[in-house]
């Protein structure tokens, strides 16, 4: 169900969860956004994306996609765990800090409670946090029949101001835990999608009142197995586009931008497109399933009838390549994107680690695009706009900070 482009960008929090300096790092403080030390704070220190439970950032949202719908974070007997005294600061038990970071592997410290958030985080003479309060939400996804938890499903959280992704969630439920400090509404409309194989897809609007510090919502999912035939017939599409494998995006139509199911698209001996879909009035989108910045598209709102097919034709745009080579060295935590210069549409974002030397983007629509490289806060490093021309490849020079010529001496 992630897509990794605009409408669901990976993008991250505006900081980064503290990392213990070491296996000796067993004192901290916990401050607020405000610098003032927050009290009574339980905080545990665990590896970078839980053994004890598997969390992503999204934006500003947090996802706990592997713990149920457990709203605090998982922990066992070896986890160091300490509370913060009046003036914020603690510490945690030597014999515990040393044992667990026996394997080197570091580590961060986080609250306890999901009543709280890391937004920002720096390491002074001692360690420090910053915190601010935070709402969360616990779904729960279960068969409508039996009241059984979903064992496996792909869901799609979105809240205004704060971000919107698409991710895979496991054990019946999953939680998502949003920042509340000054610079956010207190208030939190968030929208929750959710669908699974053999059950007809949920989309539900919640709202978390400034009042309330979390809620909690179950989807009771209907099986349903009606569905009817989507073929797709391309025209004039180079073979390099035939050849690869597609996916088919449904959407509601309430909701134009949040999937609420996503299917492999078989190809027929005749060189049509073929897939299943649900049974009811959809929008789908047709795309590459491979790559990890897919422009060339199409699009159709269609009403699907059980047991029957409908047909459609579709007309592939002219469309180039575009081959990106970074110089000098870049951050280990940096980003690619790729967008259109008018900023119509959205942009493909993926962190340059995870595609490693497939940095060419093939099929993109003819036109002009930048290419850009960004660090792990998300900020600017380096830029360049292209021409992408039928069937030619464009070609994108990014040079990371250890290429670029230093400053001039008095400067």
């Amino acid at each position: 169900m992630p897509t990794g482009e605009a409408d669901g960008p990976h993008s991250r929090n505006v900081g980064t969860p503290a990392t213990a300096p070491g296996a000796g790092a067993e004192r901290g403080v916990v401050r607020d956004l405000e610098g003032h030390p927050v009290p009574d704070l339980e905080v545990v220190r665990t590896p970078g994306s839980g053994r004890h439970g598997e969390y992503t950032y999204f934006g500003a949202q947090k996802v706990f996609r592997s713990n149920g719908a457990e709203p605090h974070l998982p922990a066992d007997a070896t986890t160091p765990r300490a509370t913060t005294a009046a003036d914020g600061t603690f510490r945690f038990p030597y014999s515990h800090s040393q044992a667990y970071f026996n394997d080197g592997s570091g580590g961060e410290v986080t609250p306890a409670t999901p009543d709280w958030t890391l937004p920002v985080a720096s390491n002074t003479g001692t360690l420090e946090i910053r915190v601010e309060p935070a709402a969360w939400l616990a779904v729960r996804v279960v068969a409508d029949e039996d009241g059984s938890a979903v064992p496996r499903f792909d869901a799609r959280v979105g809240a205004a101001l704060r971000g919107s992704e698409g991710f895979t969630a496991t054990d019946g439920g999953f939680v998502v835990q949003w920042p509340r400090g000054a610079r956010y509404e207190a208030q939190i409309d968030a929208t929750v999608t959710i669908a699974a194989v053999g059950f007809a897809p949920e989309t539900r609007e919640v709202r978390i009142p400034a009042d309330r510090a979390s809620e909690r919502i179950e989807f009771r999912l209907k099986r349903s197995n009606d569905t009817g035939t989507l073929v797709v017939r391309m025209i004039d599409a180079p073979a390099s586009l035939v050849a690869r494998p597609f996916d088919l995006e449904i959407r509601a139509p309430a909701h134009p931008r949040l999937n609420v199911d996503r299917r492999k698209v078989t190809r027929v001996s005749d060189g049509t497109l073929s897939v299943d879909v649900p049974a009811g009035s959809w929008r789908v989108r047709l795309r590459p399933a491979d790559g990890w910045a897919n422009f060339t598209d199409w699009e159709q709102d269609l009403t699907i009838v059980t047991g029957q097919s409908s047909n459609f034709s579709w007309r592939v745009p002219p469309t180039g390549s575009i081959r990106i080579e970074v110089t000098g060295s870049a951050p280990r935590d940096a980003w690619l994107s790729l967008s259109r210069e008018d900023r119509t549409g959205g942009a493909s974002v993926v962190p340059i680690a995870t595609i490693g030397d497939r940095r060419s983007v093939s099929h993109v629509p003819i036109g002009r695009w930048v290419v850009a490289l960004q660090g792990e806060d998300r900020r600017g490093i380096a830029a360049e706009t292209v021409e992408v021309r039928c069937d030619e490849t464009a070609l994108a020079r990014l040079a990371a900070p250890s290429a670029q010529a230093p400053a001039s001496a008095g400067k």
